[in-house]
């Protein structure tokens, strides 16, 4: 299945992530963490996030001519579906 879909490339972020209703409405598969995300905001301080407990399993995403797997934490976020963090753009850019 392709699909086109509003996207955020937040370069203060290190990790993917995606919405939990888009995860849903395409009933993708989700793998259960290991570990709890702790992350750091802007500020410094730690944000425990208890609701990230889930990734999906690593989907094709097409960028332009990149084409790669990436795996996305699945969080709420109301305004934007999808996330790309800078990591990801680096080290799949190179």
């Amino acid at each position: 299945m392709t699909m086109e879909i509003k996207t955020l490339f937040d370069f203060g972020a290190s990790p993917c992530f995606i919405e939990k209703e888009l995860v849903q409405q395409h009933k993708m598969i989700l793998m259960k963490k290991s570990t709890l995300i702790t992350m750091e905001v802007i500020n410094g301080q730690s944000l425990s996030l208890k609701h990230m407990m889930h990734e999906t399993k690593a989907l094709n995403i097409n960028i332009k001519t990149h084409i790669n797997k990436v795996a996305f934490n699945v969080i709420s976020s109301p305004t934007n579906p999808i996330v790309i963090g800078l990591s990801w753009l680096i080290l799949h850019n190179s």
